[in-house]
């Protein structure tokens, strides 16, 4: 798989596995987003979704092209007349912005601390943490990224019309240039 498509699916599986209730989180294909969309909205009336990692920067100075810096737009797409059961729009930005931002990193260091307390040495912490299913995607997120994800400056941009709201929260990601 290519870095930013394993980005995508890290972002999608932490959101999954963190949020309060349960909004569905869409993995999708471009070719079937509108359907999934349509589907989500006569059902619940509020998706979420991650776009694909929008390039930002490149690493000047090399023969070849490595794109070291992406933003990430995770979507949540609300219908207030038919959403019912969830949170608006507004407080699912705020669920999605805790989740992600640094929080990915602070979960592991927690998890690797936690085991630690328990009489576990740094390195054997570490080996136990990661071998933890539960962590997984945010293992996935660790390992592609230099630095924790953040929200960018401007987090959060919304367009709505009579039927339904977007709400863009947008995240800065930096790649490693040699992952591990």
């Amino acid at each position: 798989m290519s870095a930013p498509i394993d980005l995508q699916t890290a972002v999608l599986a932490i959101l999954s596995a963190s949020l309060s209730t349960a909004v569905p989180v869409l993995e999708v294909k471009p070719k079937d987003l509108v359907s999934r969309l349509e589907m989500a909205a006569q059902d619940f009336g509020v998706a979420i979704h991650s776009l694909p990692p929008l390039p930002t920067h490149f690493l000047q100075g090399n023969p070849f092209v490595f794109f070291d810096k992406a933003e990430i737009r995770v979507r949540v797409t609300e219908w207030p007349d038919m959403n019912t059961k969830f949170p608006d729009g507004y407080e699912l930005c705020d669920e999605v912005a805790m989740a992600l931002h640094w929080q990915p990193f602070n979960k592991l260091n927690a998890a690797v601390q936690e085991l630690m307390t328990g009489g576990m040495e740094i390195d054997a912490a570490n080996a136990a943490a990661r071998a933890n299913v539960g962590l997984a995607p945010w293992w996935a997120l660790s390992d592609l990224l230099a630095h924790p994800l953040q929200l960018a400056s401007r987090p959060i941009e919304m367009v709505e019309d009579k039927e339904k709201r977007i709400f863009d929260v947008i995240f800065e990601a930096q790649y490693q240039i040699n992952p591990t």
